[in-house]
């Protein structure tokens, strides 16, 4: 799944649904919070600066976020469903 819900609770339910009746046996997240993956020098690539609304790159990634209350739901949903949840998460930086 990554990020593919759009930081959408309700997007990554049907995910999880669909990867249920498509026979996966798993589902994986990204847990992350923009504002600690992101360093404060990125800038966006060229074909970014043309399609993102957003100000900066963090911003832009924050759209993805998912609150912990977000994945407990979509983990429930997944076990409900026989399938494993798997999550990626990311820390810190560590030039920070």
């Amino acid at each position: 799944m990554g990020v593919n819900h759009d930081g959408s609770v309700q997007r990554a339910l049907e995910l999880v649904e669909a990867a249920a009746q498509c026979g996966a046996d798993a589902i994986k997240l990204q847990v992350f919070r923009a504002k600690n993956l992101m360093h404060e020098s990125t800038s966006f690539a060229a074909y970014q600066r043309q399609q993102c609304p957003e100000s900066d790159p963090t911003a832009m990634l924050q759209r993805y976020e998912l609150s912990i209350a977000d994945l407990q739901r979509i983990v429930e949903a997944a076990q409900d469903r026989r399938l494993i949840p798997i999550a990626t998460p990311f820390r810190r930086p560590m030039w920070r």
